[in-house]
């Protein structure tokens, strides 16, 4: 594409932010540092943080439109806020705690622009020391979650059949062909580019998800209408990873390592794959989904207790992880999705 046709696009970046003032203002920075040829704007909603992420935004980005929130509305109402108010040609999700690299964007759009059957595209994610953070998977299935909820994909972290919607750290770059340009199930919103003619077939992210599962959910419908979601290996993004969630957690210890690149709200994630899979799957599907999640956060929760009683260094993290998988139990046993 030539700067020229490029001049013709309208692209809308949007980041929700909540707490990550820091990564956010390096996140904004590097958009500009590497920005796409086209014509963009630059979107923040602050949802209702208390570390001054709104008056950065304010003091360093005047052209940025600032969109601030009294409260956490979640990553899926706020994104949807700027959908229904800009009619941007492409919109990019990016996360606050990430990256652009150069080219990223222009490339994205790019590909976009010479391929109409696509929809959506997903950048190829790298953490910080450039280890892949895998950024697509395929969709989960009853088989894929029995898998994860018996440690079956850490038992055989070579079969591609069970570890189709893992993210286990430091096996993802030697499986999946992170380098391959291709067609895939579903992409991350941590940097997710889609067309707004989607948006008009579609409609909005589903607001029944807070946090997580929304990118899932709009992949699995883009399929639905027949159009094509891609990753794009070609657009590279660094991704910090989490650090907005955990700036919130109650009982954070920065030591417990488990944490940096596993930790996760249980509950939260559990109602929401059941939702998931109660949405686009059906009833019955949900409900052998709420035994197999039992049956997993149930082994681990005994594991957990064992560890505490039998490993005095592990205790502390053993105490946080038995609290996140008992909330996660609870919600199997009683979530009717």
């Amino acid at each position: 594409m030539t700067r020229n046709e490029c001049k013709k696009l309208d692209l809308a970046v949007v980041i929700v932010n909540w707490n990550t003032g820091q990564l956010l203002q390096q996140c904004v920075a590097s958009i500009y540092a590497y920005a796409p040829h086209c014509s963009f704007g630059v979107w923040v909603v602050d949802n209702g943080s208390h570390d001054g992420s709104a008056e950065m935004v304010r003091a360093n980005f005047p052209n940025v439109h600032l969109v601030v929130k009294e409260a956490n509305l979640g990553f899926t109402k706020a994104f949807n806020d700027v959908l229904r108010h800009t009619r941007a040609e492409y919109v990019v999700s990016l996360h606050p705690d990430t990256e652009v690299m150069a080219g990223a964007l222009q490339a994205m759009i790019d590909y976009m622009e010479s391929h109409p059957e696509v929809a959506t595209i997903g950048a190829k994610l790298v953490y910080p020391d450039g280890e892949w953070n895998k950024s697509w998977f395929d969709f989960p299935t009853l088989a894929t979650e029995l898998s994860k909820a018996l440690l079956l994909h850490r038992l055989f972290p070579a079969s591609q059949t069970l570890n189709r919607t893992a993210m286990t750290p430091g096996i993802a770059s030697q499986r999946w062909a992170h380098h391959v340009l291709q067609s895939v199930g579903w992409v991350s919103s941590a940097c997710l580019l889609l067309r707004r003619e989607i948006i008009q077939t579609i409609g909005l992210l589903d607001e029944h998800y807070l946090v997580w599962w929304a990118d899932v959910d709009w992949c699995y419908q883009v399929h639905k209408a027949g159009w094509c979601v891609h990753y794009l290996p070609q657009a590279k993004v660094v991704h910090y990873e989490r650090r907005s969630f955990r700036s919130g957690a109650q009982h954070f210890d920065p030591h417990l390592a488990y944490k940096e690149k596993d930790y996760l709200p249980t509950e939260m994630t559990c109602r929401n794959i059941i939702y998931f899979f109660r949405k686009n799957y059906g009833r019955r599907e949900a409900v052998l989904l709420r035994a197999i999640l039992a049956v997993g956060y149930f082994t681990r929760v005994v594991a957990c207790c064992a560890a505490l009683a039998l490993l005095p260094p592990r205790r502390v993290e053993a105490r946080e992880r038995l609290l996140n998988y008992w909330q996660g139990l609870r919600v199997a046993l009683a979530y009717g999705g």
